[in-house]
Parts: structure tokens; C-alpha cells; sequence
């Protein structure tokens, strides 16, 4: 079969690493179960090679990805060792997130929402917030500020910031994590769905 170059962008790469399987799935086997999908949802044959086939044919078919368990916003254990896979605030998805890319796009939306005060972002987040410049290499601003917030937080003290600039603000956060398969994971090759609610 004809081998085709196709480009996505960023945030539809990750959605595709979210639903593959280590060692198991290419980019290739992820879309064909997407478009499998697809074609069952609208009633349409399946093609001879998608997992779907090989499933009613009774050949293996390549397993579905694991399901995520909740994690409480408010005791979610040890966090150290985890990948964001996916974010949305709000319904919407947040491309190539991070823990420090996701306070930092929560600090941006306090900001706005306090109108710029320093003063009522510090009660806000609550911690502390500096204006101006700052020699510390730990900081950095928001954008579209003269406010600098600590970086390096670790994942915890990153959820609970997190959490309480978005109940704050009234925003419902959904994050997808995954626990590296590493000595000192809590839950090693687990996938857990943190949601924030206001």
C-alpha cells in the first residue's frame, strides 16, 4: 500500500499520543480506530484492514487505550512524575500543556478578570506575585504584564493553584495526566482525569 506524508498540528498530535499504546500503536493504528469510529457511528462498511474487522472476523484486534480513574483535585497523592496529556478549561483544549503552561494560562485569565490589580490577584491565586523586574531565575511574567509568579512549583502546588484561580474565576478545568513507569511514581502507567469544578 502507497505510503502518503500527511501534516497535523500540534494539538492533534497529542490527542493521537493520548490514545496510543506504548510499543503497540503508530500514529497510523490510532487514526484507523478513529476512522473505524467514524465509519461505525455513520453506518458505513468497515475496510478489511481496520482493527474493527479483524475484531468480527475474530483475528486480535489491537486493545482500546486505558481508561482514566478520577483523581481528587483536593487529595490527588503524590502528583511527582506525571505527564499532562490533555487540558481543557472551559471545553476548550489547551495545545502542548504543562503544569507551568497551564497556571500560566490560569494566572493570564485571573489577570483579566481582576482587571490588573496586583493587589487582587495575589488574593486570587494566592501566592506571591511580585511587579517588575526580578533577578531571580525562578520567575517569569505573565504575559502581558509587568507580574512575575514563581515557576517550579512541582505538579501538587501546581494543582492547587490551579484549583483556586479556577474555582475563583468560576471555570471548570479537566486535566488528563499519566504517571511515568518510573521508580518514585505514585501509580506508575496509570492515567488519571483531574477535574476542577467551581
Amino acid at each position: 500500500m502507497p505510503v502518503r506524508t500527511v501534516e497535523i498540528d500540534s494539538s492533534t498530535y497529542e490527542r493521537l499520543v493520548w490514545h496510543a499504546r506504548p510499543f503497540v500503536d503508530s500514529p497510523n493504528s490510532v487514526i484507523k480506530r478513529a476512522l473505524d469510529a467514524l465509519d461505525k457511528a455513520e453506518g458505513n462498511a468497515l475496510p478489511q484492514d481496520s482493527p474493527a474487522a479483524a475484531k468480527k472476523s475474530g483475528q486480535s484486534p489491537v486493545a482500546s487505550p486505558r481508561a482514566a480513574k478520577p483523581v481528587d483535585p483536593d487529595r490527588p497523592g503524590k502528583l511527582a512524575f506525571t505527564t499532562i496529556r490533555s487540558v481543557t478549561i472551559e471545553g476548550e483544549s489547551v495545545a502542548e500543556p504543562s503544569w507551568t503552561k497551564l497556571v500560566e494560562s490560569l494566572l493570564v485569565r485571573g489577570l483579566a478578570h481582576v482587571h490588573g490589580s496586583l493587589v487582587d490577584l495575589n488574593a486570587l491565586v494566592g501566592m506571591e506575585l511580585t511587579e517588575g523586574d526580578t533577578p531571580n531565575k525562578k520567575t517569569r511574567k505573565i504575559p502581558g504584564s509587568d507580574i512575575n509568579y514563581r515557576t517550579g512549583l512541582g505538579a501538587n502546588n501546581s494543582l492547587r493553584t490551579i484549583a483556586r484561580v479556577a474555582r475563583g474565576l468560576g471555570v471548570p478545568v479537566d486535566i488528563r495526566i499519566e504517571w511515568e513507569d518510573t521508580p518514585g511514581a505514585a501509580r506508575p502507567r496509570e492515567v488519571g482525569l483531574i477535574k476542577i469544578r467551581p
